[in-house]
């Protein structure tokens, strides 16, 4: 799987509450960082 398919699939998962950020514990600090920064600037809270 390539990177950005990865990403576009976590971000999916996150999205959809299937995963938190703390499943993301074992991945890097970069994909990590970069997940989070795009969630918390795209993903709209009611």
């Amino acid at each position: 799987m390539r990177r950005s398919a990865l990403i576009i699939n976590i971000l999916n998962l996150l999205h959809d509450g299937a995963i938190t950020m703390d499943d993301l514990e074992g991945f890097s600090d970069g994909l990590r960082d970069f997940v989070g920064w795009w969630a918390e600037h795209n993903f709209q809270t009611e």
